[in-house]
């Protein structure tokens, strides 16, 4: 019995192995092709996935972050004389070649239907299917052997898009995986993951790659140095976060309190691991607009809300919404789009009298929220809170009151405790005088 399974690199797939177990005693097999994985029930660990491989109760395989070289024929079985093959298959993106320099600011992005890392195998009939991010795109058919579909794209420094790609059978998707270029200094570099926070929030940018032992230390850098973060799980003090940084044990960096400044290109991995993941930093904040505008007099502030990812330069495509503190939308504007570098939003505030409110700023993809910042403006000049100063005036004149009261009912008690000259003595000495 044969049947076909389909994953986009960088996912998760499980393997079943659905099939009648004569004795309960008997544990699961699997093969890969010549290699085996799994020998009854028990994981081999000289496997070179072994480290990404798990097995359930029912006998099922699972791999961890599928890689194009795991796309092969897979054999699972209690019983020799009654095997289940399965076939994997691995849509993935990669540049065209590998880590290619923009030249006349295109780029070549090749999407491919991997059947057998050795290319034994004949893809499925089907369609490939790129879409931007809009989810519009062009279709292009994949029916012969190591077909691939290539769609060329601009990289303009501070272009930042994200491209999928879809494998199709008879109006069904089988496969989908994305592909998120980042392009910095005309060079094209692959996005795993992309972290949206607001200013002022801790964020963890995780590293779920497999660790070759557990004396091997995570590596992360920015931008695109070498390691400048952590070095074998130990934070680098010459970092300019290192006060801000830790590492757990899962790997993860966890920055505290991000500033627009932190919005940069990440990158973890284990020594001795050709793994890597990239995930970019973006972080949402709101300032007024000259920066001492609260201080000033000016009728009109103006507040801008900006999300920069990498060198202030790249813009993920989405919308910038301002709200009021009650959450209706006061402007919405798309940003990502066309070119646009900017990715910030201006919105102008009245300071007319009695003026204090709260403003809210999203930033949404596709209908979802991926971060949220708030800002209430603070004016120092005191003729803009009349309301408060008026409340001050009240309790400064009720605290005089009531302290010319206690003055007043001390000094009656005082007098009144006071004992008058004694009569009788003034008496006594009158009399002696005689």
């Amino acid at each position: 019995m044969s049947m076909f399974s389909f994953c986009g690199s960088g996912e998760d797939v499980t393997l079943s192995c659905s099939w009648f177990r004569p004795d309960p005693r008997f544990g699961v097999t699997w093969t890969c092709g010549p290699d085996p994985l799994v020998k009854n029930g028990s994981l081999l660990e000289a496997s070179s996935r072994s480290g990404r491989l798990s097995l359930n109760h029912e006998g099922s395989l699972t791999i961890k972050r599928v890689r194009a070289s795991d796309a092969g024929s897979y054999r699972c079985y209690f019983n020799p004389k009654e095997a289940l093959d399965t076939q994997l298959l691995v849509l993935s993106i990669s540049p065209s070649p590998p880590d290619s320099e923009c030249k006349q600011d295109l780029m070549d992005l090749s999407c491919s239907l991997v059947c057998s890392s050795t290319n034994t195998c004949s893809p499925p009939e089907g369609s490939i299917v790129w879409l931007n991010g809009t989810g519009d795109g062009p279709e292009n058919k994949l029916v012969l052997k190591r077909d691939v579909s290539v769609l060329t794209v601009n990289c303009l420094m501070g272009n930042y898009r994200r491209y999928t790609c879809q494998f199709v059978q008879k109006g069904r998707v089988k496969a989908e995986v994305h592909y998120t270029s980042v392009f910095s200094e005309n060079v094209g570099s692959k996005v795993d993951e992309v972290s949206y926070r607001g200013r002022g929030e801790d964020v963890v940018l995780p590293c779920p790659l497999f660790q070759s032992g557990p004396r091997v230390g995570v590596n992360w850098s920015r931008g695109r140095n070498p390691p400048s973060l952590l070095v074998n799980g130990t934070v680098m003090e010459a970092s300019s976060q290192s006060g801000r940084m830790s590492v757990n044990s899962e790997g993860s960096v966890v920055l505290r309190k991000v500033t627009t400044s932190d919005a940069d290109y990440y990158r973890c991995w284990y020594q001795n691991s050709v793994d890597v993941l990239n995930t970019v930093l973006c972080v949402l904040s709101i300032s007024p607009s000259p920066p001492d505008a609260e201080c000033r007099n000016d009728e009109i502030v103006d507040l801008i809300c900006s999300l920069p990812c990498i060198d202030l330069l790249s813009c993920p495509a989405g919308s910038i919404v301002w709200l009021n503190e009650t959450g209706n939308v006061l402007q919405e504007k798309q940003v990502g789009l066309d070119g646009d570098k900017t990715c910030s939003s201006v919105l102008t505030v009245s300071r007319l009298t009695g003026n204090y409110r709260r403003y809210s700023c999203r930033f949404v993809q596709e209908d979802q929220v991926q971060t949220e910042v708030h800002y209430t403006p603070v004016f120092s000049d005191s003729t803009d809170w009349p309301v408060l100063s008026s409340i001050l005036l009240i309790l400064r004149i009720a605290g005089l009151i009531l302290m010319i009261c206690v003055v007043v009912v001390v000094y009656i008690r005082t007098r009144g405790s006071k004992n008058p000259p004694k009569d009788v003595n003034v008496h006594f000495a009158a009399e002696s005088t005689h």
